[in-house]
């Protein structure tokens, strides 16, 4: 995105250079306001991409504490049967707590939840097994919390990555017209045609010169994707 933003700027200060020229001036205006609706809309977008970060440490922070009260529940489970593979552990883990700690995501918060009913079907046999349900419905929810964050934050950046897309397409349009209106105002002279712009006037070569900057930001985007969290 930097790329449009540089090229409106030389063109904003050339525009500049002509104070008398009320077309050129006009121009100037018109090449400003678009500047500044692209890079705010590539401000929100980056302010936006910012919160990923965060987002992912909560999201693993609680699928660590998660995994560690499951583990530690199972602990409890074996202490009070006496050994492994016990009475209360048939009914709490009939298959362990892996098949539990190794999901992530929705499919562990499922997993989290039929847990505490296994738990409360225990408290019969193994009066403990309400605390530990307590225990572990408040991980779930400490963890679903997160989640949640993570997926809002998420589609917030969704949102303002194509709200800065349509403000960078309007951008490029307003930029290729503002060209055509440079060449109409010095018809058949290439060299002040050519003044107000650095590099490149069409739309194609534009959109084609920013593309490296957009892949820089939309990689810390995706870095969080595919995660165990």
């Amino acid at each position: 995105m930097s790329k449009c933003l540089e090229l409106a700027t030389y063109s904003i200060r050339m525009f500049g250079k002509f104070p008398a020229n009320v077309v050129l001036t006009q121009l100037a205006a018109d090449m400003t306001a678009a500047k500044s609706h692209l890079a705010t809309s590539q401000q929100t977008y980056e302010a936006a991409v910012l919160d990923i970060l965060p987002a992912r440490v909560d999201a693993k922070y609680e699928n660590h504490r998660s995994d560690r009260r499951i583990r530690l529940t199972q602990q409890k489970v074996e202490m009070a049967d006496g050994k492994k593979g016990g009475r209360i552990a048939e009914l709490v883990f009939p298959e362990g707590s892996t098949p539990i700690t190794r999901l992530q995501g929705d499919s562990q918060i499922q997993a989290m939840s039929d847990l505490e009913g296994r738990l409360e079907s225990a408290m019969q046999l193994w009066p403990e097994a309400a605390a530990e349900r307590e225990a572990i419905k408040e991980h779930r929810e400490a963890y679903d919390t997160a989640l949640a964050y993570r997926r809002n934050v998420g589609q917030n950046v969704r949102n303002k990555r194509a709200l800065r897309n349509a403000a960078k397409e309007a951008f490029i349009t307003k930029y290729v017209e503002i060209g055509s209106r440079v060449a109409a105002e010095y018809p058949r002279d290439s060299v002040m045609q050519d003044l107000f712009f650095d590099e490149v006037r069409t739309k194609s070569a534009l959109a084609e010169a920013d593309e490296d900057d957009d892949a820089d930001t939309e990689s810390e985007e995706n870095s969080g994707e595919n995660k165990k969290g």
